[in-house]
């Protein structure tokens, strides 16, 4: 049987893979940084790095796009454990 914790990382990273087809699909010059700043948080995601993939997230939400995005990111930014959140 799964922890909690496991099964909210499964879903973010399935999340996290739709986001970045999605982006890729849809890609152009202004969207490589949120690429970057997207798969860093899949990295950060599987090497149990919260702060940095709480991070990833926060710069990959303010480039954004469209507000659907933006509205996915806050989602997983919402669903980040606590004890990861950053000062900023």
């Amino acid at each position: 049987m799964q922890s909690p914790s496991a099964s909210l990382a499964e879903a973010a990273l399935e999340r996290l893979d739709h986001l970045i087809a999605e982006v890729t699909h849809s890609q152009d010059s202004q969207t490589d940084l949120l690429l970057e700043h997207l798969r860093s948080a899949r990295v950060c995601l599987l090497g149990a790095m919260p702060k940095e993939y709480r991070f990833s997230l926060m710069e990959a939400r303010q480039l954004a796009p469209q507000k659907t995005i933006m509205q996915e990111i806050g989602s997983l930014l919402d669903q980040t454990p606590p004890g990861c959140h950053l000062q900023r």
